[in-house]
């Protein structure tokens, strides 16, 4: 038996299911977002690093200057 109620109750279903598929990218995409945001944080942790590679080096200048008072 012909069911249009039934039919249209299917379609709006299909409907939803590509919404959710549509939702389910935007989170995707915010996820991308999360991870160019930790790269960030990495290349941040690189800066610190190096600026700890430069204190290192200014307390070896700082060592050579109290050896030359030393001497």
């Amino acid at each position: 038996m012909y069911d249009p109620a039934g039919t249209e109750k299917r379609e709006v279903a299909t409907e939803g299911l590509e919404a959710a598929a549509k939702k389910t990218n935007v989170v995707t995409e915010e996820e991308d977002v999360a991870a160019k945001k930790t790269k960030v944080v990495t290349e941040e942790e690189d800066v610190a690093a190096k600026k700890t590679k430069v204190a290192t080096e200014e307390e070896k200048a700082a060592v050579k200057k109290t050896n030359v008072v030393t001497e």
